[in-house]
């Protein structure tokens, strides 16, 4: 959505990095590709798989979320076998 947006580009802009900062240790567990320029000056603690076990033990979520995950297929069985791996070791 960043290059389709008309109005407020750099607070569009400012906005995904801080999304990247603050999250960069989930998306890079999960395969998401980051942009060179994303620091971790102010990343939050999610360095551990216990955010991806949560939601896929959650009947309710799952594995819904790798419906949005912008890898390929491959990429994203990978990651369900790594945390249905974790769950059931």
């Amino acid at each position: 959505m960043s290059t389709s947006v008309r109005f407020h580009a750099a607070a569009v802009q400012e906005l995904l990095n801080q999304l990247h900062e603050r999250f960069f240790h989930v998306l890079t567990r999960i395969n998401v590709e980051l942009p060179p320029t994303a620091c971790t000056s102010r990343t939050l603690a999610f360095d551990t798989d216990v955010f991806m076990l949560a939601s896929a033990i959650d009947p309710q979520y799952g594995f819904c979320w790798l419906q949005d995950h912008p890898g390929a297929a491959d990429v994203k069985d990978g990651l369900r076998h790594r945390i249905t791996g974790i769950i059931y070791d």
